[in-house]
């Protein structure tokens, strides 16, 4: 009888031993980890740092340009310039001529008939190579 409660005492010192190194391993573990978290929140925290300057920086610059902008000397400046363009617009209207515009479309519509072998697409290409769909070639561009 005393073998068999030294054989359970013994059974359970091995186990309790056995528990004992894994949690051991597992404090090693959950330290290196820690460390390891530390280290990437002081990475995140100079990285964070450095783009809340850069911020700031873009935000002073970007006032300062609109301050410019503002100023009675470049409202007399833009006032100045508009006045010497007669009426021309800023905005690009066209960037070529008509005709320039429809040998593109009619290569366009060539190639697409080509592809899909579709007739109906020929035909158009050819309306407008001829002539007989300018006005409404002109609506469309």
């Amino acid at each position: 009888r005393m073998e068999k409660e030294n054989g359970a005492r013994g059974l359970s010192a091995a186990e309790a031993q056995e528990e004992v190194d894994a949690l051991k391993k597992q404090v090693e573990d959950d330290t290196k980890y820690i460390g390891q978290v530390e280290e990437a929140a002081a990475t995140k925290k100079s990285e964070w740092k450095a783009r809340k300057e850069l911020r700031a920086g873009e935000l002073a610059a970007i006032s300062k340009a609109v301050s410019i902008l503002h100023s009675d000397d470049a409202r007399d400046v833009f006032k100045k310039s508009f006045k010497s363009q007669d009426g021309v617009a800023l905005l690009q209207q066209r960037t070529g001529t008509t005709a320039a515009m429809a040998r593109v479309a009619i290569d366009a519509l060539r190639l697409a008939a080509a592809d899909s072998h579709d007739a109906r697409l020929a035909a158009i290409a050819t309306l407008v190579k001829n002539g007989r769909a300018k006005g409404h070639f002109d609506e469309v561009i």
